[in-house]
């Protein structure tokens, strides 16, 4: 009976995420994105098989509402910390119009570099440039 309470509270465990996901996987991503982003000491550099927290869009707080911005629909984001743990992001769109979101900076943002695997906080992101999408060959 302990042994199989034990297995059931490992699996708890793993499924509210206690354990730290692996920084050397990127998830399967479908488009593959072309970024370049720039962090907040200067530095650049351009990544493919982009995810934030695994996923391929932007999420966030506009006023009250929660909005959910698909990264195909992105040219740009100006990032700026607020706080420890908030940051804002201007959003401008390919169609030209831009809107500000409230967003959690622990977010991670992940990709593949010409050096490897890149994991960064949003937090730690001045701005992100879309540069369009890689196509299978």
């Amino acid at each position: 009976m302990r042994k199989l309470f034990l297995l059931l509270l490992f699996f708890i465990l793993c499924g509210f995420g206690i354990f730290p996901e692996d920084e050397n996987k990127l998830p399967d991503v479908v488009p593959n994105y072309k970024i370049q982003i720039t962090d907040t000491d200067g530095y650049s550099i351009e990544l493919t098989n982009v995810s934030i927290n695994n996923l391929l869009y932007l999420s966030g707080k506009h006023s009250k509402a929660d909005l959910v911005i698909d990264f195909k629909n992105i040219d740009k984001i100006i990032f700026k910390n607020l706080d420890e743990k908030n940051l804002s992001a201007s959003v401008y769109m390919k169609n030209g119009e831009n809107i500000s979101l409230l967003i959690k900076g622990n977010l991670k943002l992940k990709g593949k570099s010409k050096y490897g695997i890149f994991s960064i906080a949003l937090k730690d992101l001045r701005e992100l440039k879309m540069l369009g999408i890689i196509n299978k060959e």
